[in-house]
């Protein structure tokens, strides 16, 4: 059972690290049509019930690729 558990957290860890949630991949499209309507970060948020944190991160993502 100990064995069990130790797997499960690495496989989390690696998981968290593996890149952008899947939140943020399923909303992106969601908040840039949002942005492109002119809509704050703040009222992004409110609207899809995201933190005004993950709503920047999402942006900054779209906008480095």
């Amino acid at each position: 059972m100990l064995i069990k558990h130790r797997i499960q957290a690495k496989v989390t860890i690696i998981a968290a690290s593996a890149g952008p949630s899947a939140s943020s991949a399923r909303f992106l499209a969601q908040v840039l049509k949002l942005v492109g309507e002119g809509q704050s970060y703040r009222e992004i948020s409110h609207r899809l019930g995201l933190s005004k944190n993950t709503v920047l991160d999402i942006v900054k993502r779209d906008r480095a690729t």
